[in-house]
This record gives structure tokens, C-alpha cells and sequence, in this order.
């Protein structure tokens, strides 16, 4: 029930090794903020990451899969109330009404994340909160971050405390400089949150993995994490590199 719903009334099929759901389905909403609370009073943590906190979409891949999401019975009625346009149908919506819909995409990942940061004021207000994400620019995919996402640069920057682009580089077919032009770009359109982005470890060899590491910390950024700690700790070259560039 908590599938997202195309524009052509039927549930958005799975993605490459997963299935999104519909972020206004207020069921699942409820039990991820109660795995929240849980989680952050029975851990002593610094923060906590969201992951994968966007619509229905794979930007991982080459190719990657946009579905136009969703346009179910919850976001429909939800959209409707938020912003008062009388729309029926998503063929209206997309013809008569596309701004008005991309923006109110926007705003309901915000409006989760600020339900998760309302559980962490409650009982943790010393941890931080961050979120992995998407790390196109605008001009990536023809400006699918935003548009398909529904990820706002401006609207995350004030969300967040952290912020952390998914620059998969080998798993995108990028090149490893894609890692630091995009910090750079993230960098010179964010104010508030930090950036500390998270590249990839697994399946690249250490002389590679040594130059996303550093493309990484280029511009705003004051941290790095690596995908997977796992790829790193096996790998005694890789090791190394995680020495030198954390020294």
C-alpha cells in the first residue's frame, strides 16, 4: 500500500535493487520517526544520517531510472491541501500545474527531515543531523536532482547539519575529477550545513580511491567518509591511503 504511484496510475516499478515508497504515506513515515526515537535514546551517537531520503528514483547507475512519482490517493489530496490547486489527474498536474508540483515535491523532504529533527530536539538535541544524497548539480540529467528527487539545494542547506553527496563514482561511470567538481559545485551553493561528502572504496583500486578521497575534501568540505569502510579495512593499500589523506 505504501507503493508510489506513476503518472500513469499504476505502482512505479522496482529500481535496480530496490523499491521506493511513497513519501507521504503517513503509516511508514510514523514507523520510521518511531525507529528514530528508538535509536537515539538507547545509543549514545554524535548523529545520526538519513539515506535514500528522496522520491522514487535510482541515481546511482549510468543510466539512471526517473520514474514520475507519485500520484497516489495520499499525495494527491496532500498536494491539493498544501497549495490549494484544484487539480484531479497527474496529466492536469504536469500541464497546467509542473511548478507548483516540482516545489511541493521539495517541500516534503523537508517536512520529513524537520519531523526528524523534531525527535532528536526531543531526546537528543546534541546530535547532529545529516543526509545522504543525491550529488548531481543542476545541470546533471537535465536537472533530475531537483526535479525527479525532490532534492533543493537551498532547502537541504537549512535542513541539515551535515551534508553528504553519494559521489559513487565507478558505480556512476564517472570519472574520479567528477568527485571534485562536484564538492566544488556543492560548496559555492551551500551556507550552513557542512559538506562531508561519502566516495567510494569498494571495487576501485587504491590509486583511485586515493583521488576521490582527496577530491572529496576540495572546496567547503571538512570531512570524507568511504563506501565501504569494509573495501578499505581488506585492503592494506587502501589503508594507507586513508592515513596519508586523514593525516
Amino acid at each position: 500500500e505504501a507503493l508510489p504511484v506513476g503518472a500513469d496510475g499504476r505502482p512505479s516499478p522496482k529500481q535496480t535493487w530496490f523499491q521506493g515508497i511513497c513519501p507521504t504515506h503517513e503509516p511508514f513515515l510514523q514507523a520510521r520517526l518511531a525507529a528514530l526515537e528508538k535509536l537515539v535514546t538507547t545509543h549514545e551517537l554524535d548523529g545520526v544520517w538519513l539515506d535514500y531520503l528522496h522520491w522514487h528514483a535510482q541515481f546511482e547507475d549510468p543510466q539512471p531510472g526517473l520514474p514520475e512519482t507519485c500520484f497516489n490517493a495520499s499525495c494527491l489530496e496532500r498536494f491539493r491541501r498544501d497549495t490549494g490547486v484544484r487539480a484531479e489527474t497527474a496529466a492536469e498536474i504536469l500541464a497546467r500545474h509542473e511548478k507548483a508540483w516540482r516545489e511541493w515535491r521539495c517541500s516534503m523532504v523537508v517536512d520529513f527531515a524537520r519531523r526528524c529533527r523534531a525527535v532528536l530536539a526531543r531526546h537528543a538535541p546534541q546530535m547532529l543531523l545529516g543526509n545522504y544524497h543525491c550529488a548531481w548539480r543542476d545541470d546533471e540529467h537535465g536537472g533530475a536532482r531537483r526535479r525527479t528527487l525532490g532534492l533543493d539545494v537551498p532547502a537541504l542547506d537549512k535542513t541539515f547539519d551535515v551534508l553528504s553527496p553519494m559521489l559513487y563514482h565507478g558505480r556512476s561511470g564517472r570519472a574520479v575529477e567528477w568527485v571534485r567538481q562536484n564538492v566544488e559545485w556543492w560548496s559555492g551553493r551551500t551556507r550552513q550545513a557542512r559538506i562531508w561528502p561519502i566516495v567510494q572504496a569498494h571495487q576501485v583500486p587504491a590509486a583511485e580511491f586515493e583521488g576521490v578521497l582527496r577530491g572529496g575534501l576540495a572546496g567547503r568540505a571538512d570531512g570524507v567518509m568511504m563506501f565501504t569502510l569494509g573495501a578499505v579495512a581488506e585492503d592494506p593499500a587502501k589503508l594507507a591511503v586513508v592515513k596519508r589523506v586523514y593525516a
